[in-house]
């Protein structure tokens, strides 16, 4: 059976007949700002083509008059990328010229110093022997001025710093005239050197902006997703006050604290037993360990289990303490069972949870409050209410 014809190609489309600009699914094309570059940084480089990874690879982020971001090379290009992007202005340019007939008194000299920063060569054989040099050098740096494409930017730059690094001045010695050359060439060579530095201080300050810029983004950012994560909280536990009382939310109450103290990033140990005793989690903060009692109950905590939990810290090590956390609040008995000459308990209960899930207080700041009351004054409660007191 013959094969059936391939279909014409379309009109404008390539060898592998798919129009110009059509790229494959899942095939990142560059934007047009982004290929100019890299194309102008080839160039300059001097390097094969080949020699460069695929474009995305070798521009992470790109700087040009409405995208600023800051540039990165993975092959040491970046200086290449950063003096392309900079916006000379015309009297940069003329002092990069002045500085540049003033460094230089033979032809040969200029033409070689030029021929280094790779200024074409059919531009230098234009240059007549009835012209000035002067002339040469404002028809030559007109040239690059009015040109908007970023590799001639990036060209007057690399002369005027090349300008500005000079030390000494040989092709103006040994002239009749040589100190007042030399004079005239220093200063013109420290004008440019002072709108270089203006210029890298101004690029350093677009970075300490966009710096503070990203900061600030990312800040905002962090504070957006906690607010989302303790809505998500507060919702959780709605959602389990509805089922108070039962064992499986009892459960599931002990995985929302865990979660709310990792929120906090508060080193902790989750529920496990040990010698057949079961312990509902640990927590450390500031030095010291909070074992982790969790009530999820309808009535309130009476004293006999705070007794029991008691006796469950008081055989750890000294510096142990116990965190007695009920949703339904502690009976007096409770609290004064829990009070006392050195007590080692603190008590929590939903206002406390509350205050947290509120922004009121971070988690951390509240047991730290307790603490501290329980400190001074031996009472293990203290109402979110007597705070301030």
């Amino acid at each position: 059976m013959a094969s059936k014809p391939a279909p014409p190609a379309q009109p404008g489309a390539g060898r592998n007949g798919r129009r110009p600009g059509r790229e494959k699914k899942g095939q990142t094309r560059m934007a047009p700002c982004r290929l100019l570059v890299l194309q102008d940084i080839i160039v300059q480089s001097k390097r094969p083509v080949a020699w460069f990874p695929r474009p995305q690879n070798v521009v992470t982020c790109f700087r040009l008059r409405k995208h600023v971001q800051v540039v990165s090379s993975k092959n040491g290009l970046a200086s290449l990328f950063f003096e392309a992007m900079k916006k000379v202005n015309p009297h940069f340019v003329q002092l990069t010229q002045d500085a540049c007939l003033k460094s230089f008194w033979r032809r040969r000299t200029l033409c070689t110093f030029l021929r280094q920063h790779h200024i074409a060569e059919g531009m230098l054989a234009s240059w007549a022997e009835h012209e000035t040099k002067r002339d040469f050098l404002s028809r030559l740096f007109d040239k690059l001025a009015s040109s908007g494409h970023a590799r001639t930017q990036s060209l007057v730059l690399d002369i005027a710093r090349s300008l500005a690094a000079q030390e000494h001045f040989p092709d103006l010695e040994n002239w009749e005239n040589s100190p007042l050359k030399l004079e005239d060439a220093r200063e013109a060579v420290g004008r440019v050197k002072k709108e270089i530095a203006k210029l890298d201080a101004s690029e350093h300050d677009q970075a300490e902006v966009q710096r503070r810029r990203t900061d600030s983004e990312r800040r905002r950012q962090q504070t957006l997703a906690a607010v989302q994560t303790m809505e998500r909280l507060k919702s959780r536990l709605d959602e389990l006050g509805a089922r108070l009382g039962s064992q499986e939310a009892g459960y599931e109450f002990q995985t929302w604290f865990y979660d709310l103290v990792d929120f906090f990033e508060v080193n902790s140990r989750r529920p496990y037993t040990v010698d057949g005793r079961q312990i509902d989690g640990a927590l450390t903060l500031d030095g010291t360990t909070y074992l982790v009692e969790l009530k999820f109950t309808r009535n309130g905590t009476d004293a006999p289990e705070v007794d029991v939990f008691r006796r469950k810290v008081t055989s750890k090590a000294d510096n142990t303490m116990g965190l007695f956390i009920s949703m339904s609040g502690f009976t007096s008995t409770a609290k004064d069972a829990a009070s006392g000459e050195r007590t080692p308990l603190l008590l929590l209960d939903y206002q406390h949870l509350y205050a947290v899930l509120m922004s009121v207080m971070t988690l951390p700041e509240i047991i730290n409050r307790v603490k501290r009351h329980a400190s001074q004054t031996a009472v293990a409660y203290l109402a979110v209410t007597d705070f301030s007191g």
